[in-house]
């Protein structure tokens, strides 16, 4: 079950834990890849789920923020297009907020 509690909710619960465990490192993991949708697309997939944290993640004060999307070609039943995800990872290379990829083979 999915809490509907607002960015201002997850900002304080995030800087608790940061301040509970001192922690210096946000990584954010999307199942998929809608949290790279910029919101121009025609099929968004689900991004709302994951602009919550993405948000919070923003506002909270860590030096270090990351945003693993690991499921590639798993939102296409979403309507999620792969060409415009990959546009997406090309824009984010150009301003240098991309920093790889990598893959299990086996």
């Amino acid at each position: 079950m999915v809490i509907v509690i607002g960015v201002v909710k997850v900002v304080e619960a995030y800087q608790a834990m940061i301040d509970t465990f001192n922690i210096d490192t946000i990584i954010l993991v999307d199942g998929g890849t809608d949290s790279l949708m910029f919101g121009d697309e025609v099929e968004l997939g689900t991004p709302h789920e994951d602009a919550s944290t993405i948000c919070a993640a923003k506002l909270v004060d860590v030096p270090k923020k990351l945003l693993l999307s690991i499921g590639f070609g798993i939102d296409a039943f979403h309507g999620v297009s792969h060409s415009l995800f990959l546009e997406n990872v090309a824009t984010l290379i150009e301003g240098d907020g991309y920093l790889g990829c990598f893959s299990l083979l086996k």
